[in-house]
C-alpha cells in the first residue's frame, strides 16, 4: 500500500517537468492542478480506507464526500484561475482544468483493489458468524 502511494507520489517530478515543457502560466496551472489533485485524491482515499476498517457501513457515504470535495476544488480552483487576475496571470485555468481530473483519475485507478479487498475482509466475519 505504502509502495503504490510512494509510486503516485514519484508521478509528481515528471507532472513538474511537463510543467516545465508547457512554461509560464500554463505549465503553473497544470502542475497546480495536478499537485491538488494528487494531494485531494489520496486524503480521500486514506479516509475512505480508514472508514472501511472502522467503520465498513460508511464507505458509500465516504465515497460520496470526497467526490464532492473535489468537484467542488475543481470547480472552485477553475473560477478562482479564471476571474481572479492575480492568480489568473500565474496560472492557467484550463491547464488546471485538465491536469486536476487527470491526477485524481490516476489515484482513484492506482487504489480501488485496495478498496475492495477491505471491504472483502470487513465482509467475511460477518458471513462466517451467521453460519
Amino acid at each position: 500500500m505504502k509502495l503504490l502511494t510512494l509510486a503516485l507520489l514519484a508521478s509528481l517530478p515528471f507532472a513538474a517537468l511537463a510543467a516545465w515543457r508547457l512554461g509560464g502560466a500554463l505549465g503553473a496551472g497544470a502542475l497546480l492542478g495536478y499537485g491538488l489533485g494528487l494531494f485531494v485524491g489520496l486524503a480521500g482515499v486514506r479516509w475512505q480506507e480508514h472508514l472501511l476498517a472502522v467503520r465498513p457501513r460508511l464507505a458509500l457515504h465516504a465515497f460520496a464526500v470526497v467526490f464532492l470535495l473535489k468537484l467542488g476544488l475543481v470547480i472552485a480552483g477553475a473560477f478562482t484561475l479564471r476571474f481572479w487576475s492575480p492568480a489568473g496571470v500565474r496560472a492557467d485555468w484550463r491547464s488546471y482544468l485538465v491536469a486536476f481530473p487527470i491526477a485524481v483519475l490516476l489515484v482513484t485507478a492506482a487504489m480501488s483493489w485496495r478498496h475492495f479487498s477491505l471491504l472483502k475482509t470487513a465482509a467475511d466475519p460477518g458471513e462466517r458468524s451467521a453460519t
